[in-house]
């Protein structure tokens, strides 16, 4: 793919470049030309630059596109009809995998569907994320600008795997949730330094909450039930870093560029509803 592109860039450049050189004045051109070209190589040199810039624009995303390995998908075991796309992302992942649980919690056993989704729902997109994640946030925006404006739910999930930092993070969405607040992941995202009680307290002020009740509910079973949840879909799914994302059927670990999602987004939208 890289020689490909240099020998675009050097093709596009160098005819550019070679062509402009050509309608410069030679050394028995006098000074008068060279401060009047001639209109009509002027035209044609902006023509010329029109063409080039033209090209580069429209070729190297796509030369860009052709470096890479098709999409190829293998069928994830136990959890029928969902797959699994074989090349990985950009992934993040602690040693501590299960960080904040006692004990690993087992694979999920109920309906991934209504787990992941919803009952009932269309082709959604959820995505499992850690606040402490540097390329969740790049998943993330790459997946809504796959979308394009199409009506296709994105439901977050969360999965702390990076220390006990993540998992305060991850107690304090699901107990701000559970009050019906809504942009505590986004404020513990752009949160500089470590969560502390007293800085939950002032984003749960800040976002229209209780404090005291999030802080009482971070540590309850409702929060601790959620996250095993969680920790149980992924691990059935093969989801061990994040980001980790699900398109419809298809499961996607790490980060991709827009247009992959937006491809397999389409494939999905072909097959029609998995979760029926």
């Amino acid at each position: 793919m890289r020689s490909q592109f240099r020998w675009f860039r050097t093709h596009i450049y160098g005819s550019f470049v070679c062509q402009s050189l050509s309608l410069l004045p030679g050394p028995g051109q006098s000074a008068a030309m060279t401060q009047n070209p001639n209109p009509t190589r002027r035209r044609v040199l902006q023509a010329l630059g029109v063409v080039a810039i033209g090209g580069w624009v429209w070729g190297a995303p796509r030369l860009a596109r052709l470096g890479r390995d098709p999409l190829t998908f293998r069928d994830i075991p136990g959890a029928a009809p969902f797959r699994t796309l074989e090349r990985e992302g950009a992934v993040s992942a602690g040693a501590a995998i299960f960080a904040g649980l006692d004990t690993p919690p087992p694979p999920f056993t109920g309906s991934l569907c209504d787990a992941l989704f919803g009952p009932d729902a269309p082709l959604s997109i959820a995505y499992f994320s850690d606040v402490n994640c540097p390329n969740c946030p790049r998943m993330e925006d790459a997946t809504r600008r796959a979308i394009d404006g199409q009506t296709i739910p994105l439901i977050r999930h969360e999965l702390p795997l990076l220390g006990p930092q993540s998992t305060l993070a991850a107690q304090a969405i699901l107990a701000a949730q559970l009050q019906n607040g809504s942009g505590m992941a986004e404020r513990l995202t752009a949160l500089p330094g470590p969560i502390t009680p007293p800085r939950l307290a002032q984003i749960a002020a800040d976002i229209g909450i209780d404090a005291q009740q999030l802080l009482t509910d971070m540590s309850g079973t409702a929060v601790a039930d959620h996250l095993a949840r969680n920790h149980g879909i992924a691990r059935r799914l093969g989801i061990y870093g994040t980001p980790g994302t699900v398109i419809g059927r298809t499961v996607i670990l790490g980060a991709l560029p827009a247009d992959q999602i937006a491809q397999i987004i389409a494939q999905e939208q072909q097959v029609g509803t998995t979760c029926s």
